[in-house]
């Protein structure tokens, strides 16, 4: 998603809220982990203090605004990076192992949380089903509870597709924004909503997101 159709979809959608009336409505925003200033040594929470990265800046305003409108029931939605079914998160380790040679960017020590798509749905249904009162003007953060770097992720998925050799490291990030760490403590939405990820380590996953990514024909991305 690009800067500008966050903010476009954010102010289409609360225009048509306003043009309804009738009932106070509930509106939850898609942010990310990467609104965060992340470190290598302190997990994240909702309360850490905000990336300067150009690149979430219509992010981090659609939050403050959504939290500050007291027209709507409010609530924000953080995941980090999300894999799983159709996202492709990482398949581009999958392609490279199949054709023998796999790369990582940056050293791959850093650390960039995870978490599957069908832990994140689960969030969105257990905080529409909740008290308004008790999610709105909140934030949930959302990961998984291993946290792997980069280059554990890449061996992964790397062994999933076969990948017998050595992984190389060292390629400039082609995002800068993802040359960072980004641990993630998702203690208030498991207190508050009772959340609990069914996936616990996206390294485990690997050879089923394999199979997945293979039966879909679909291309690779990181």
């Amino acid at each position: 998603m690009t800067p500008n159709f966050d903010r476009t979809v954010y102010e289409l959608i609360t225009d048509e809220i306003k043009k309804a009336g009738g009932n106070k409505k509930r509106l939850i925003f898609t942010s990310g982990g990467l609104v965060w200033a992340g470190s290598a040594s302190e997990a994240i929470t909702e309360d850490s203090p905000f990336n300067p990265h150009p690149f979430v800046q219509t992010r981090i305003q659609i939050t403050k605004e959504l939290l500050a409108n007291k027209d709507v029931y409010g609530t924000v939605v953080a995941p980090v990076m999300v894999y799983g079914s159709d996202t492709l998160r990482y398949t581009t380790y999958f392609e490279q192992a199949e054709k023998g040679k796999v790369v990582v960017q940056g050293n791959g020590s850093n650390i960039l949380a995870n978490v599957h798509v069908d832990d994140v749905a689960d969030a969105y249904v257990r905080i529409v089903e909740a008290d308004p009162h008790v999610v709105t003007g909140q934030i949930f953060l959302l990961a998984e509870d291993r946290k792997a770097s980069v280059l554990e992720v890449a061996q992964a998925f790397a062994l999933a597709a076969g990948f017998k050799g050595k992984i190389e490291t060292g390629q400039p990030w082609f995002i800068p924004i993802f040359d960072t760490n980004l641990l993630v403590d998702s203690s208030k939405a498991k207190r508050v909503l009772g959340w609990n990820p069914s996936r616990k380590d996206i390294t485990v996953e690997a050879p089923i997101l394999y199979k997945s990514w293979k039966a879909s024909g679909l291309p690779a991305t990181f």
